[in-house]
């Protein structure tokens, strides 16, 4: 039996819309868009998975949404897949960094008590991928990478080592870019990117291989 790398999921979310043609046509596009997603939309999917939803991270939530998506079309559950053979491979572009100013921005502006606690769980490298693990009952292996632009491509090179050598049977990887305060200025000039998130469901898949005579 040959074993190959298939996709089976995708979803890709962007303020742009909710496919990939949409984005890469808007992206090449003149005229400006909103920055950041509306998650307004996606509030009642949140709260049918995660009853705590409102509490979340921007970020946690982009990131659940993603899964929850991608996942319905790969039509992967731990229902039907053991949980040690599922994996997470996350990329994050700029790392802690933008959790360390969003608390800094709410520290600076309210009372230190009134400081979100829920910035604190991302002060590890690896948070990301190890909450969304936990939130899907993902028991496989879970990485987080921050390498700027290339952090989803590390991510997606992670997940393939681990399908080809049995640590996982399915990969969701994903890479989440935030549109963070102290970037506006920034992202106001021309030819920057705006808030994203993809996902990939990765499997693998077997075909007979036919003997030569």
């Amino acid at each position: 039996m040959k074993a190959e790398i298939a996709v089976t999921g995708v979803c890709v979310l962007s303020s742009a819309g909710e496919t990939l043609s949409v984005l890469c046509k808007q992206s090449i596009a003149e005229n400006e868009i909103a920055l950041q997603i509306d998650l307004q939309t996606y509030e009642r999917e949140l709260s049918a998975v995660n009853t705590g939803a409102h509490e979340l991270y921007r970020i946690q939530k982009l990131l659940l949404v993603a899964f929850l998506k991608a996942s319905k079309m790969a039509g992967v559950s731990s229902s039907n897949v053991l949980s040690e053979k599922i994996g997470v491979f996350l990329g994050n572009s700029y790392g802690l960094e933008g959790f360390k100013s969003e608390f800094f921005r709410l520290y600076k502006k309210s009372d230190p008590d009134l400081t979100s606690p829920t910035l604190f769980p991302f002060t590890t490298a690896n948070a990301l991928a190890s909450w969304l693990a936990i939130q899907i009952e993902a028991k496989g292996p879970n990485l987080t990478f921050v390498s700027g632009c290339t952090s989803s491509s590390q991510a997606i090179l992670a997940a393939c080592d681990a399908l080809v050598s049995n640590e996982c049977e399915v990969a969701f990887v994903g890479g989440v870019n935030l549109v963070n305060h102290d970037f506006h200025d920034e992202l106001s000039a021309s030819g920057f990117r705006y808030e994203s998130v993809g996902m990939l469901v990765l499997e693998k898949q077997y075909e007979k291989v036919s003997k030569k005579k």
